[in-house]
């Protein structure tokens, strides 16, 4: 089976195999699987566990699932890895905003935008920020966070009542592409009409005009061309 398969069919119920979770996020499955799993390592001649960032539940074959709160955070993780945030004062930053914020999915609430300079600011009072080196880098982040988190809040996430993630724009809100908690268990669909994007992708491949298939899903061309870029792209990745 292949990666694109193994994608819908967990997709489908409702839930993100790692998998799915490094296609949707383009981040390396390796990367992701630390981050999600955690994974082994040897430190003077002993192996040790490094736990996971974003901790969850496995399924019966020990596989790690994601639910969409899950994906969100990850996908948090990922932004801050890209903008030079070091893995230890994520990890602080997240059990910290759990502390503040009272949530199973801290990077996944829409308070880690509105009080989340707070959270790096007292990070030095958490043991998880060691040493002078990390002080430091906690300062530089400081300075920067909000610069740097309100454009991602802004234009790949909407929150319900609850402040909870309910939709994730993965290429940004401009681009018809979304995937959303409430509609078709998740997967990525045209943001009007709700049309899977892997179906538009599928009828493009079996030779049907482009045409022809934005005339029977009501698209713009505009649209039809965001979802199969995306498709595309998912490839591309994968």
């Amino acid at each position: 089976m292949d990666a694109s398969q193994t994608r819908r069919t967990t997709i489908g119920v409702g839930s993100y195999s790692l998998r799915d979770a490094s296609l949707l996020l383009r981040i390396p499955y390796q990367k992701l699987r630390r981050w999600a799993a955690g994974y082994w390592y040897s430190a003077t001649e002993q192996d040790r566990f490094s736990e996971p960032v974003v901790p969850g539940q496995a399924d019966e074959m020990d596989e790690r699932i994601l639910s969409f709160y899950e994906l969100v955070e990850l996908a948090v993780v990922g932004f801050y890895r890209a903008e030079g945030v070091s893995m230890p004062v994520v990890r602080a930053a997240r059990t910290r905003a759990q502390q503040l914020f009272r949530t199973e999915y801290p990077f996944a609430t829409k308070r880690l935008r509105t009080d989340g300079s707070g959270v790096f600011s007292d990070l030095a009072d958490v043991d998880a920020v060691p040493n002078d080196r990390l002080q430091i880098e906690l300062s530089k982040s400081q300075v920067t966070y909000r610069e740097l988190v309100e454009p991602f809040f802004r234009e790949n996430l909407d929150f319900g009542q609850d402040e909870l993630a309910l939709t994730y724009w993965p290429l940004g809100r401009e681009k018809h592409v979304l995937l959303d908690a409430r509609r078709s268990f998740g997967q990525p669909i045209v943001t009007r009409t709700g049309t899977p994007t892997f179906v538009l992708f599928q009828m493009c491949q079996s030779g049907e005009t482009l045409e022809r298939i934005a005339l029977w899903y009501g698209l713009t061309h505009e649209e039809l061309g965001s979802a199969l870029a995306y498709e595309e792209q998912l490839r591309t990745a994968a």
